[in-house]
């Protein structure tokens, strides 16, 4: 099932609606005017595997994003991101991560044990050290595009 509500000026998601939304697999919400996400959308949209969150004004995603574990992509490039949640890690299929041109300044603890990991957009935000542990990025063994360009 997919759900596309893109470019419509759009600045919040009522959180009364998501509960609607329990069979969602791909969202679209790009190119709106969203600042925050209700906490709602971790707990209530596990079936998802596709999120298209790009070139909104969202500063931060809710720690509750960790109940996506069926997501395989996340879009979220062009934010006024500053960190990815604290339990990213828990995003246990996510294959693709396209997170450039935000506001980010260190990794996410535990980025190195997602698996499936095939792709990581992380340029042009404030990265200006490689916080992983030695070897982090290496250990990344799907890995096949790293896009970290001037950063910082």
């Amino acid at each position: 099932q997919e759900l596309r509500i893109s470019a419509n000026g759009l600045k919040l998601v009522p959180p009364m609606s998501i509960s609607r939304l329990h069979h969602i697999t791909t969202l679209w919400l790009q190119n709106n005017r969203l600042a925050q996400l209700p906490e709602e959308m971790g707990v209530q949209l596990n079936a998802l595997t596709t999120l298209y969150l790009n070139n909104n004004d969202l500063t931060s995603l809710p720690p509750s994003v960790a109940g996506w574990t069926s997501l395989q992509e996340l879009h979220v490039h062009e934010n006024q991101i500053e960190a990815l949640p604290e339990d990213f890690r828990r995003l246990c299929c996510l294959r693709r991560c396209k997170a450039a041109m935000n506001k980010i300044t260190v990794l996410p603890a535990g980025l190195e044990e997602i698996e499936t990991l095939e792709e990581l957009e992380l340029g042009h935000n404030c990265i200006q050290r490689l916080t992983l542990p030695d070897g982090g990025l290496l250990m990344l063994k799907n890995l096949k595009k790293l896009h970290l360009e001037v950063s910082a």
